[in-house]
């Protein structure tokens, strides 16, 4: 059922070294590099590589004369995965297979032009990794699909942010292509006129798919063909039968496989659904609630006029439907402007200044603010700058106010009753109460040789509780752990605050893996009496498979999980990681929270997260350091 493939070969590692006496190590390595696609290493006098234990035949046959010794080395698990990894690449690489990022490969072998595009090509690839499960090594292998320039990227009309070199896989993003002369830029910031255009192409993603007017034929080929691509794995890459068995997948447990429902709890009733709530209202709301309208020009506000008058005029407009009827609020108010008596204001569409800001910072409740735009800005990070905190951000675009989709009108409905601190949604009964589920994420700039902490922390209502940045510290893959402990032990304190007692369960999600030692922290919190989990979440899982699993959780083995979720994307698996579990509850409920744990929020009715919540708001606070206020509802 998943794409799991077994290994075939022993965890031994052969390490062969050669001396030729004629030709420097460094030069000698290269030239068989060349000729052997794949890696090998020097010392003052040898040259040596690493390669599993199979019958493997190195070009050119001279190369044996060179052999000085073999060395069988054994039980030395990351030197065979990593010997494992390189022969993987050297066997797609032989096979016309680019290496590019995240050990995808993508096939030069018949690239085929869109339909909607004749600028852009897609291309067979494939993702692989290594999964160590029941004392085994499986490979898993996932099908995707890569868009790139049908010329290389000097020549091509339909451009992006990134290109793709097809000799090294290496991504680089794009600066120009003036003249025929292509300039990228280095991971250290600077740029370069690369000496062979034709190798770079352009790679696309799907925004990009969506501007240049491709998206509709990407997904379509995607739902078409992964499918298929499955079941032709054997076929396809049947250069990997000399090391994976296609006819051996990995054995799930009889009880491994599990579907996991959700009842949204609302005032009138329960659903499986969040966009129910239009029809059993929200489990609590007795709001009013405070509008104010910005516009960047008088210009804007007379093209957009007819609609605002259509939704917040009429008494009988989706607006006042959803907002009163179906979403509860009590009371609308629509704030004027004194000088005018108008319900309008203006802000600079460049810098997001508002006219009347000392007007708004005197007021003494929250205003929900409307704020139209003319286009999509590359980055909004200045509105929540030049806003007073008393204003609710809720932009949206002109063209989308124009439209009066009910699906958008509703969606931005719903977004104002999420922002109302004193209304609640839904309340989710699978989830326990007196919970408090915390994201832990450890970001890196590279450029900057920085690091950032992020913590988040919300209850099982889905209020957010705590939330944190540590910017600019030193570059680590390890969080400091007494800094880790300060914020949890500060997020147990603000739930204990609003909610009268200290949480029944504490959840720490860490985005990636604990490579902490959590243990101090653990000991700590027992003394205090709270039960807690750690949890590691891998987002960038390559678990998979050819059927619909959405919904579903599986266990691999007894602490490692991987859930589904029910997202509008093409299917993907997150894992689950459970290396401290000290409540009363099993693994397999554990997971299942977690799981559940994406439905505290969503961003829309319609829409549901991939990840823990509290990782969601890690993700976003990392990504719009400022900006992320616009999507999370933080009081």
């Amino acid at each position: 059922m998943l794409n799991l493939f077994s290994s075939k070969i022993s965890k031994t590692v052969k390490r062969q070294y050669y001396y030729n006496p004629d030709i420097p190590p460094e030069e000698f390595a290269a030239n068989m590099e060349r000729v052997n696609n794949i890696s090998f290493s020097t010392s003052k006098d040898l040259v040596w590589i690493e390669l599993p234990d199979l019958e493997i035949q190195l070009k050119p046959k001279q190369l044996q004369n060179f052999l000085k010794e073999v060395e069988t080395i054994e039980n030395d698990e990351k030197l065979f995965v990593k010997t494992f990894y390189k022969y993987l690449k050297k066997l797609f690489t032989d096979n016309n297979y680019i290496p590019a990022r995240n050990n995808l490969y993508v096939s030069l072998n018949d690239p085929k032009k869109l339909n909607s595009n004749q600028e852009v090509s897609y291309h067979e690839s494939y993702q692989i990794k290594l999964y160590n499960l029941k004392d085994n090594f499986y490979l898993s292998i996932t099908p995707r699909l890569t868009f790139l320039s049908t010329k290389p990227a000097h020549e091509s009309k339909a451009r992006s942010s990134y290109l793709l070199n097809t000799k090294s896989g290496r991504s680089f993003p794009y600066i120009s292509s003036l003249d025929g002369i292509l300039t990228i830029q280095l991971p250290n910031g600077d740029t370069k006129q690369v000496r062979f255009p034709e190798n770079y192409y352009f790679n696309y993603t799907s925004t990009e798919a969506g501007n240049l007017g491709f998206s509709k034929e990407m997904y379509k080929l995607y739902k078409e063909m992964i499918p298929s691509l499955y079941q032709k794995i054997p076929e396809k890459l049947s250069f990997l039968t000399q090391c994976i068995d296609f006819e051996k997948t990995y054995k799930l447990d009889d009880d491994a496989k599990k579907r996991i429902t959700t009842t949204y709890r609302f005032k009138n009733g329960t659903a499986p659904v969040v966009k129910e709530i239009f029809r059993l209202m929200p489990y609590q709301n007795n709001s009013s609630i405070k509008i104010a309208f910005f516009f960047p020009s008088e210009k804007t506000f007379n093209e957009v006029y007819p609609q605002l008058k259509t939704l917040f005029v009429e008494k009988n407009s989706i607006f006042y439907r959803t907002m009163h009827l179906e979403l509860g609020f009590q009371k609308i108010e629509y704030i004027r402007d004194p000088s005018t008596n108008q319900s309008k204001f203006f802000y600079n569409e460049h810098t997001f200044e508002i006219e009347k800001q000392s007007y708004f910072e005197n007021l003494q409740e929250k205003v929900f603010g409307i704020i139209i735009l003319d286009y999509t800005y590359h980055s909004i990070d200045d509105l929540p700058k030049q806003f007073p905190n008393v204003v609710l951000l809720g932009p949206i675009l002109k063209e989308k106010l124009k439209e009066i989709t009910a699906y958008v009108i509703k969606s931005y409905m719903y977004k104002i009753l999420n922002f109302t601190q004193e209304a609640q949604a839904y309340v989710i009964d699978e989830i326990p109460k007196d919970t408090l589920f915390i994201g832990v994420d450890l970001s890196h700039h590279d450029i900057t040789r920085e690091s950032t902490l992020l913590v988040s922390a919300v209850d099982n209502f889905g209020k957010v509780i705590h939330i944190a940045q540590h910017n600019r510290l030193p570059l680590n893959e390890k969080v400091n752990i007494d800094t880790l402990e300060e914020e949890i032990m500060k997020s147990i304190s603000k739930y204990t605050d609003k909610h009268g007692q200290k949480p029944q369960e504490v959840y720490i999600f860490r985005d990636g893996v604990y490579i902490e030692d959590v243990s101090s922290i653990s000991s700590n919190l027992e003394v205090e009496g709270i039960k807690h989990t750690f949890i590691s979440i891998n987002k960038q899982s390559n678990i998979n498979s050819q059927y619909t699993l959405a919904e579903h959780l599986i266990r691999l083995v007894e602490n490692k999980y991987i859930y589904f979720p029910d997202t509008m994307n093409n299917q993907t698996s997150v894992e689950i990681d459970i290396p401290i579990n000290k409540t009363d509850k099993t693994n397999d409920k554990i997971a299942e929270i977690t799981y559940l744990s994406t439905k505290l929020y969503h961003p829309t009715p319609y829409v549901s997260l991939k990840l823990p919540y509290p990782l969601y708001i890690t993700d976003k606070v990392g990504k719009l350091p400022i900006a992320w206020r616009i999507y999370i509802p933080y009081k």
